[in-house]
């Protein structure tokens, strides 16, 4: 059984800056150069395109997947921002076989790291993945210019529940968000 992923990327810029409790976010604004705007998300690529599992026995289930790098730049970012990674399947099912569920496929970020003056990643949990959006890692933006990497392992779950008949493949959206 060959079951392949294949990444779409999105990027998510917000339109101002979040207020605190009790103040608008156009209250906020007050004090910074006219023009100023959130940070700008570039270069937002995973590598490599597909992931692959080769089932070959059952028994050894779990078994993993080739792991994908999820990679961008931010300018103009504040770590009083917060950035966030998130994944999410195109589908409930393999296409190529509709008895293969997304739910099968357990998603992990193995590492995270970003750039700048007071930029921070954290790895969230381990989950399975579905076709709602779920965060991989979150952290602070560096001080106006940052890259950040996020790995990411996924595993499949087998134990002679699916037997697909082909290849099957499914579409992941990447989508990293800043403020």
């Amino acid at each position: 059984m060959n079951l392949l992923i294949t990444p779409v990327l999105a990027v998510l810029v917000g339109s101002g800056w979040p207020g605190p409790a009790g103040r608008s976010a156009q209250a906020l604004k007050i004090g910074f150069p006219t023009g100023f705007a959130p940070a700008t998300i570039s270069g937002l690529t995973a590598t490599p395109a597909t992931v692959t599992f080769a089932a070959t026995d059952p028994d050894l289930s779990p078994f993993g997947g080739t792991a994908a790098t999820v990679t961008w730049s931010a300018l103009l970012g504040l770590p009083t921002n917060t950035w966030m990674l998130s994944v999410q399947a195109g589908a409930s099912t393999f296409s190529g076989d509709p008895t293969v569920p997304v739910s099968a496929v357990t998603v992990t970020c193995s590492s995270a790291s970003a750039s700048g003056l007071g930029g921070t990643a954290t790895c969230m949990g381990p989950f399975t993945l579905s076709t709602s959006s779920h965060v991989v890692a979150t952290g602070a933006e560096g001080l106006l210019t940052g890259n950040y990497t996020v790995h990411i392992a996924f595993s499949f779950s087998d134990s002679w529940k699916y037997i697909a008949t082909s290849a099957c493949t499914l579409t992941l959206t990447y989508t990293a968000v800043t403020p």
